[in-house]
């Protein structure tokens, strides 16, 4: 991987500084926007999108109950092996 020139250090430290501030405020109209959100505004839109998500589905062939049965069974094994 190449290095990066100096001045393409500053301008990524800048473009990195510049979103770390930006985050906060963006989190923040975003929160603003949801509390605001008025639901009965928005029905066709939100009907369009539960509809397409009908269609669309791929049917599930497991609950997903073995595939977590399993995680704990490692997670459990992980912290038992940890607390030896």
């Amino acid at each position: 991987m190449k290095s990066m020139t100096p001045s393409e250090l500053e301008m990524a430290k800048r473009w990195v500084n510049t979103w770390r501030r930006a985050g906060p405020e963006l989190e923040r109209i975003k929160a603003e926007e949801l509390a605001n959100y008025h639901h009965e505004d928005h029905w066709p839109a939100i009907d369009q999108m539960l509809e397409w998500a009908h269609r669309n589905a791929k049917p599930r062939t497991s609950s997903g109950l073995l595939e977590m049965q399993k995680y704990f069974k490692m997670w459990r094994e992980q912290l038992e092996a940890a607390s030896e």
